[in-house]
């Protein structure tokens, strides 16, 4: 359950639901293994590992969720294969080569074939809706995945508006807490980082490395800038940023460890609240604090917004 990483979305309107109205609210789109015929399935289950229980987890105003995805994979080194071993068979059997619609009908045929007895991949997302922030925490290093679970809520309430946060040029921030060594006293940053080249487009890879060294700052001179910064919190967790204020890579710290280990819980269902009421705590704070430093200030995103709008009409 502790997340890996989070992307971030803002809630637009207030969200009232508590944990009964929405799990009822998602029960219409619960998870169904797919069928026979079906390529992919997505759907709600329980983000608790606990028999018969509830599609949502609610504790400290947040609303936890997860969504269940099944997907077939079909090779279309596999296709492609059976199709033209099915084309030559009717080739030699008849004499002449197929027309196009009848190599398309193989072809179809064969997907289908496929699809039947194919062997199903799945994943979990995990995401909480944080009524009190208003925010929603998506545990996703993708933005399709990411999306994905946005998407099923709307569909599963009808109408659920987020918005991305307004950022500044997060590289150009990050850029300069590396070259300058000046960065906000609640941050440290780690050992590694990602450089992009503006000129040539490639991407430097720094591991295990002090970033404040001779050697990394040279890399930095001329067109380039960090994409993607290691920073460590608060000695509470350490995570990577990249440009778009999405978290990957979240480890929990020494500190936060222990506090979870040291809680006495009765049941598996006990446990999992517990870590659940000290990660969005934790996550809270983080995030607040990041959306501190790199979101745009309200009325510079205001003013932004107003001049897009007037670039649209002009």
């Amino acid at each position: 359950m502790w997340f890996k990483c989070a992307q971030i979305f803002e809630l637009v309107d207030e969200f009232d639901l508590n944990p009964e109205q929405l799990a009822q609210e998602l029960k219409h789109l619960a998870f169904k293994p797919c069928g026979t015929h079906d390529l992919k399935s997505l759907g709600w289950i329980s983000p608790m590992p606990v028999q018969d229980a509830p599609l949502v987890h609610g504790a400290q105003s947040c609303l936890l969720v997860c969504l269940r995805q099944e997907e077939k994979v079909i090779p279309a080194s596999m296709v492609k294969e059976e199709t033209a071993a099915r084309v030559q068979a009717l080739e030699n059997k008849s004499g002449k080569k197929p027309r196009k619609r009848e190599s398309d009908e193989i072809k179809e045929d064969v997907f289908q074939g496929l699809v039947a007895r194919a062997l199903c991949k799945s994943s979990q997302t995990n995401a909480y809706l944080d009524t009190k922030a208003k925010w929603l925490i998506v545990d996703a290093a993708s933005a399709k995945k990411a999306e994905d679970l946005v998407t099923l809520l709307r569909k599963s309430l009808g109408s659920f508006r987020v918005k991305r946060p307004d950022l500044q040029t997060i590289p150009t921030l990050l850029t300069h807490w590396v070259r300058s060594n000046e960065y906000p006293a609640d941050f440290v940053i780690a050992d590694s980082c990602q450089i992009k080249d503006l000129e040539e487009g490639g991407t430097i890879s720094c591991k295990k490395h002090n970033l404040l060294c001779p050697e990394i700052q040279s890399l930095l001179e001329g067109p380039r800038e960090i994409s993607q910064l290691a920073l460590a919190w608060q000695e509470q967790v350490s995570f990577q940023l990249n440009a778009d204020l999405v978290v990957k890579s979240i480890r929990f710290l020494e500190l936060i460890r222990d506090q979870a280990n040291d809680l006495v819980t009765e049941s598996a269902q006990d446990r999992f609240d517990a870590d659940f009421v000290i990660m969005v705590a934790v996550l809270r704070e983080l995030i607040s604090s990041l959306l501190h430093h790199f979101a745009k200030p309200a009325e510079q995103a205001s003013n932004d917004a107003s001049s897009s709008a007037e670039a649209v009409n002009a």
